[in-house]
């Protein structure tokens, strides 16, 4: 665990088999071949992408981080996908949440998947479209607070 600290980078080919909590660092950057066996928090740090095909077998935590723009191409996480208070607007098209999506307080207005998703104080306006639209085969459910 390097939260809270002043840690800038992680190193290359480095191998995490638990969780990387770096919430509250400096990092800016994730080495494009970083691999974590379970959870990942990034949350609030000045990160601004993560690398393409970004594979997590936990949860993804990039929540409160001004600077995360986009999401990769191909992204994996197996857990929860935490991007609240973020400027992220969209899911790519073939990323795999697995449990769920909380995206409170983010720019959201599109998801280009189906999952569990809750949404509060986002721009998404469709509520009914996308309660049809949420995929019947993977048990999703898709739930809106008021």
């Amino acid at each position: 665990m390097i939260q809270d600290t002043s840690v800038a980078a992680i190193p290359d080919d480095i191998e995490i088999r638990g969780s990387l909590i770096a919430r509250s660092t400096k990092l800016e950057a994730i080495p494009d071949n970083l691999s974590v066996g379970m959870n990942v928090d990034f949350g609030k740090t000045p990160i601004r992408s993560l690398p393409k095909g970004f594979r997590v077998l936990g949860s993804l935590s990039i929540d409160d981080c001004p600077n995360m723009t986009d999401l990769p191409e191909h992204l994996q996480v197996a857990g929860t996908l935490n991007i609240e208070k973020t400027p992220i607007s969209r899911i790519p098209e073939g990323a795999k949440i697995g449990r769920g999506l909380r995206a409170a307080g983010s720019s959201i207005v599109d998801l280009g998947i189906g999952g569990d998703f809750q949404f509060d104080d986002t721009p998404l306006r469709h509520r009914q479209e996308l309660k049809e639209a949420a995929q019947p085969s993977t048990a999703a459910s898709v739930r809106f607070a008021r």
